[in-house]
């Protein structure tokens, strides 16, 4: 962040009337006055999601799409489960209003619209996992071109059609008195139900079906449900989930829709619940993940493995692993195979990657990162052939920042300045005062005004109390949810901080806090990743604020998400500020950073230190940053961080007072 942006922000603000009234995850050690004792506390975030059998996280969810949810028409409703996007916008979720959402997710507590974010994230690579295992398991029969009416009551067991399956009239799952069973429908490519058709369950076990799994996987296409259907399960499509009517959508009896790369639309009334049965089970149970692979929960409950390629079938020869990046193309990879494979497929790439089936090379840009099992097949006259292959998709990026000190007037405004690489991120600013007195502050800033500027200075946004936006309209419930999605902590009902919701563009970016006459006392601003566009990310976060003994420490947290380790240039910096005209500078500040209670590395002087002052020279030339001064007091580190919470404490070496700007860069 280009220090002239924070102190243009500054001067506008210094500028105000008096009488203006004023993650990822929240460290807690930003609210508490003490410095490495309170630290343990700092990375303290939300409790993460109860696993649900193989769905894990994702089976908190009555309805988990892509790129879009639509509720067309009245007497809709969700019950037992959250909604979710990922990684669209959470205003790509319409029609709720008049559709509700009521109940509890399976954790017990009240479900609803989960804003896109870390927790919708979360969901849907647990679905990809999911999906990819259900694909892969061994078939107790194939029944491709037979209509599921035809099948007469289906014992439990693993069902595929290669291509297309449908349905179109009354299915019966007959689980033989058996507790613990499953039915798995692996689908080729698309699975439609016609007018009227229904899944009912009969003879189930003593637990009535409370711990049986139904699982319809439709691995590359999509899934549409025609009108008045009683249907029953976990529906899972590559792409989109329609229903084309006033479909009756189970009610008491457990549905999810879950869609790993589309929408999912529902055209007319009826409900989604995804507790039912008889004993209310959630239709998750008889299955397990050994790793990434499905298994039953009880060997031998649902039918017999299946049989490799028939003699003369391909023989794959490819390397079982593969890697790529995030937001990337793929580096080159193609399924080899000797004996002449005529055409080939990939079921359980990531969205982003396709295959090319005439040549069986594999390409695109994933836009989502985790590991990822693939079962890639080659087929010739003889038969076809299949095998797994481990793909796994690197990603690192900071999805959050928070600074925490004393904010007052002129120079000791609270600035806070961040720099987003790409279009269409999502995000959700905080700037709190009364909400520290949970956590022991007395001294806060009573009534905070939180605005947002772009990198002219033209405000852009602004914001009073977090619970009602500019243009008087209640924003409470949405900051509400998109807080909780990203692990921040709650704001008290009726309080007088402040909070923003936006869609920013590539470019620098400036927040700060300004109160009621220029009143002095502790405030936090806070800044999270809520999601948007994949390509788009922070790179750059900052926070320039007076450094005072006590409550007046400067305390910065930033996050980094994603499976693989993040260089990050960190830098306290006091005298260089003087060069651009910010008046009382620190004279000589000292950065540490904390995981934790542990402290990781410390530097008082940039030019020394376990990186060389080449070294800090050129990361901050490649990310942009202004030069210091040879000789200069100023601080930097130059870091090799996995991903987690991490905490920068700047204090002074002489134990002198002034004003500082830490920084944190994305320097991969």
């Amino acid at each position: 962040m280009n220090v002239l942006s924070l102190c243009n922000g500054f001067r506008q603000w210094a500028q105000r009337p008096a009488s203006v009234a004023g993650a990822s995850r929240i460290k807690r050690s930003l609210l508490v006055p003490s410095t490495v004792m309170v630290l343990a506390l700092l990375t303290a975030g939300a409790s993460p999601l109860s696993a649900q059998s193989i769905l894990k996280s994702a089976g908190n969810y009555s309805v988990l799409a892509s790129q879009g949810i639509t509720a067309a028409g009245a007497g809709f409703s969700v019950v037992n489960g959250n909604v979710g996007l990922f990684p669209a916008a959470t205003t790509n979720i319409t029609g709720f209003p008049p559709a509700t959402v009521s109940g509890t997710t399976l954790l017990g507590t009240a479900a609803g619209i989960i804003s896109t974010g870390g927790a919708t994230q979360q969901a849907q690579a647990d679905l990809q996992v999911a999906a990819t295992g259900l694909a892969a398991m061994a078939q107790t029969k194939n029944y491709s071109n037979v209509d599921m009416a035809n099948l007469g009551p289906l014992p439990p067991g693993v069902y595929r059609w290669d291509g297309a399956a449908s349905l179109t009239g009354a299915l019966v799952l007959d689980a033989q008195g058996h507790n613990n069973v499953f039915w798995v429908f692996q689908i080729g490519t698309t699975l439609t139900t016609a007018l009227n058709s229904s899944v009912t369950v009969i003879n189930p076990g003593s637990n009535g079906g409370s711990d049986d799994g139904i699982f319809w996987n439709a691995a590359t296409g999509a899934i549409v449900i025609g009108d008045d259907n009683t249907i029953l399960g976990n529906y899972i499509a590559y792409t989109s989930i329609t229903s084309t009517g006033s479909t009756v959508l189970l009610g008491a009896s457990g549905v999810r829709f879950l869609a790993l790369n589309a929408a999912i639309t529902f055209a007319g009334p009826g409900s989604v619940n995804a507790l039912g049965g008889s004993r209310g089970g959630d239709w998750t149970g008889g299955l397990t993940l050994n790793g990434t692979s499905v298994v039953p929960t009880t060997s031998g409950s649902s039918g017999s493995p299946g049989t490799p390629g028939s003699p003369g079938s391909p023989v794959i020869t490819s390397p079982p692993t593969a890697t790529g990046t995030a937001g990337a193309p793929i580096p080159p990879y193609s399924i080899v195979a000797t004996g002449g494979p005529t055409s080939y497929s990939a079921t359980g790439l990531p969205t982003g990657l396709s295959v090319n089936p005439a040549t069986g090379q594999i390409t695109g840009i994933a836009t989502a990162w985790g590991t990822f099992q693939v079962t890639i097949s080659a087929t010739n006259g003889n038969g076809t052939t299949a095998t797994s292959l481990t793909l796994t998709i690197v990603s690192s990026h900071i999805v959050n920042f928070s600074a925490r000190a004393m904010s007052g007037p002129g120079a000791a405004t609270l600035i806070l300045g961040f720099v987003i690489n790409g279009d269409g991120k999502n995000l959700l600013i905080r700037g709190i005062g009364p909400g520290l007195a949970p956590f022991g502050i007395t001294n806060f800033l009573v009534d905070p005004l939180l605005t947002l500027t772009d990198t002219s200075g033209t405000l852009i946004a602004m914001d009073d109390n977090w619970q009602v936006n500019s243009s008087g309209q209640n924003n409470g419930a949405l900051i509400a949810a998109t807080a909780a999605s990203v692990g921040a902590f709650a704001l008290p009902d009726g309080s007088k901080d402040s909070a923003l919701i936006a869609t920013l563009n590539n470019g620098a970016h400036t927040t700060g806090l300004v109160t009621a006459n220029s009143a002095a006392g502790i405030g936090l601003v806070e800044v999270y990743d809520t999601g948007g566009s994949f390509n788009a990310s922070l790179i750059n976060v900052s926070a320039r604020m007076n450094v005072t003994a006590g409550t007046g420490t400067l305390i910065a947290g930033f996050s980094i998400a994603g499976n693989a380790p993040k260089t990050v240039l960190i830098r306290g910096v006091g005298p260089t500020l003087a060069e651009f005209g910010v008046p009382g500078v620190l004279a000589d500040p000292q950065i540490a950073v904390y995981s934790g209670s542990t402290q990781l590395a410390m530097n008082s002087n940039w030019a020394t230190g376990a990186a060389t002052s080449a070294q800090v020279v050129t990361a901050a030339a490649q990310v942009g940053a202004f030069p210091l001064p040879s000789g200069s007091k100023d601080a930097s580190l130059l870091l090799t961080l996995q991903p987690g919470t991490y905490s920068v404490l700047v204090t002074s070496v002489g134990g002198t007072t002034g004003v500082a700007l830490v920084e944190v860069y994305d320097v991969q």
